[in-house]
């Protein structure tokens, strides 16, 4: 008569499944981060792109303010205004000062 004995390797299995288990848990974290990573990337070169188009466009609001402010461009307003210009201004004075009074 033949006996069968079921192979009681129960504890191999267990610890293969175990560690099959950590390698998947392992491989779909490095996923994640890698996915994390390079969506980062493209924020970052998306900022990058705007901040390069905001300098253009505030290197040419500076342009224009400083040709508004150019001193020949007072001259030239004055002119057709036709204002003079003072040469012994009389200012307004009081005879009073805050620092005086204290």
């Amino acid at each position: 008569m033949t006996i069968l004995k079921p192979n009681n390797s129960i504890q191999l299995n267990l610890g293969f499944t175990t560690l099959i288990g950590f390698v998947i848990a392992i491989v779909a974290a490095n996923i994640y981060v890698y996915s994390g990573i390079v969506n980062f990337q493209h924020i970052i070169g998306n900022n990058a792109k705007e901040l390069q188009a905001a300098q253009v466009a505030n290197a040419d609001l500076k342009n224009s303010l400083y040709k508004l402010l150019d001193l020949s461009n007072f001259k030239a307003i004055s002119e057709e205004l036709r204002l003079v210009k003072e040469t012994k201004p009389s200012f307004l004075e009081i005879g009073i000062s805050v620092a005086a009074n204290q």
